[in-house]
């Protein structure tokens, strides 16, 4: 599938309580754990005085029972760019429609810069990539060619300010 997800629940105050991981564990790709990682902490990054987006959205979700944030972006270790966004919904007790706490959908993206080794050596399958350039969505079976180490060069200009960013 072009896309990715997994989901989190929240306490009222915003912290995560639970993780379901189980779809993406299920899809075997390779680096599943760096995704969920990186992309929890890309939206509970504050950077500059600014409020994060998990703390936007946290408002949000109590203010209005719903949210969806908007989109945010975060390199994988390989340099693989990922496009995320994330949608919440208020759980309501059923006895006294009091707020539980919130359920969070990630749904991720992996974007093809334009080159095949970005995705196709670390097995993602990008689907309908964002740069109408890209041919990698055209293979029938990237998950096959695993052995070339040349994803490691790309992308490798952006990759020290993002992770600058995350750390």
């Amino acid at each position: 599938p072009a896309y990715e997800s997994f989901t989190t629940r929240q306490d009222l105050q915003g912290k995560i309580t639970s993780l379901d991981t189980s779809v993406l564990r299920a899809s075997m790709k390779p680096g599943w754990e760096d995704l969920v990682r990186r992309c929890i902490q890309k939206f509970h990054l504050q950077s500059d005085g600014e409020i994060s987006f998990a703390k936007k959205h946290q408002q949000e979700v109590l203010k209005n029972g719903h949210a969806l944030s908007p989109l945010y972006r975060f390199s994988l270790a390989d340099g693989t760019i990922v496009s995320a966004h994330t949608k919440s919904k208020l759980v309501r007790s059923p006895g006294t429609n009091e707020p539980q706490l919130y359920m969070s959908l990630h749904i991720l993206q992996r974007e093809n810069l334009g080159g095949m080794a970005a995705d196709i050596p670390s097995g993602q399958d990008s689907g309908k990539s964002m740069t109408p350039t890209s041919m990698s969505g055209s293979f029938p079976s990237p998950d096959a060619s695993v052995t070339s180490n040349s994803h490691h060069s790309t992308g490798a200009s952006t990759t020290p300010k993002i992770e600058k960013l995350l750390g």
